[in-house]
């Protein structure tokens, strides 16, 4: 038997020890996990329609004579980014936002807006009157029923 890595021959009695058996992991399962880790954490960017000014949008629902949906979010909140790639995007809650005018507003470029109204946490979803009195609000993660649930308790103007 010849040990690579030495310059002689063992004999069945003076064998290298049996090596320790190595796991190893396919390198499809690697670059599928950096493919589902990429895919996740990317900026999903605004979902179409939304609008990014709070007063702007103020305006404007006041001139459609629409409530205000505000959708205060964060860099690096993965729950908002998950809402953004998925429920905001889904066909059945596009349509439900067009009973608003929508805002997205980052915490961190506005903080001023999220103190007024006392944002616990993101995500975090508002509906304002056109003159920005709250109506309802929700927190957390929604997934789609839930998202239309909410949309509808507020989309009549109060």
């Amino acid at each position: 038997v010849y040990c690579s890595g030495m310059n002689e021959f063992l004999t069945e009695s003076n064998q290298a020890p049996p090596r320790p058996a190595r796991r190893r992991v396919p390198m499809i399962a690697i670059l599928a996990a950096l493919l589902a880790f990429w895919l996740v954490s990317r900026p999903a960017g605004t979902p179409p329609g939304w609008g990014t000014d709070f007063d702007a949008g103020i305006k404007k629902a006041a001139v459609d004579g629409k409530n205000l949906l505000v959708a205060f979010h964060s860099d690096g909140c993965p729950p908002c980014l998950a809402m953004d790639k998925t429920v905001l995007r889904a066909d059945v809650i596009q349509k439900a936002v067009t009973r608003f005018v929508p805002v997205r507003i980052n915490v961190s470029q506005s903080p001023q807006v999220a103190a007024r109204f006392e944002i616990p946490g993101t995500p975090t979803y508002a509906i304002l009157t056109p003159d920005g009195k709250l109506i309802a609000q929700t927190s957390g993660y929604q997934d789609a029923e839930e998202m239309l649930r909410f949309l509808q308790s507020g989309s009549a103007i109060k």
